[in-house]
C-alpha cells in the first residue's frame, strides 16, 4: 500500500515535487486505520493537520497522482473529506 516507487523528473528546491506527496499519501496510508495519526501530522510535515487533509485530497484527485489500490485511495479520500467536514454544531431545543 505504498506510492513510494512514483518519481518524476519535475523539480522544487532541488528535490523531485513528488517526494513531498508521495510522503504525504504513504503516511496517509499507514494512519488512515487509526484515524489519520493527527498528533504526527505537524511534526513530520510541518503543517496543521487541516492543511494536511486538504494536500493529501488535491493529490490523490489531481492527476497523475501516486498510484494506489483503488480501495485504499477511496479509504484515503473519506478520511480526507471526513477530517475536512466541520464537526455539526451541537443544538439545544
Amino acid at each position: 500500500m505504498t506510492a513510494a516507487g512514483y518519481r518524476t523528473d519535475s523539480k522544487l528546491d532541488g528535490r523531485p515535487v513528488w517526494s513531498d506527496a508521495v510522503r504525504m499519501v504513504d503516511f496517509a496510508a499507514q494512519w488512515v486505520a487509526f484515524d489519520g495519526g493527527d498528533e504526527y501530522i505537524l511534526p513530520e510535515f510541518g503543517v496543521d493537520p487541516t492543511t494536511y487533509y486538504r494536500r493529501v485530497l488535491t493529490i490523490l484527485q489531481t492527476p497523475p497522482s501516486p498510484p494506489l489500490d483503488p480501495e485504499d485511495r477511496q479509504r484515503i479520500v473519506e478520511l480526507c473529506q471526513r477530517k475536512l467536514t466541520p464537526a455539526k454544531a451541537h443544538r439545544t431545543v
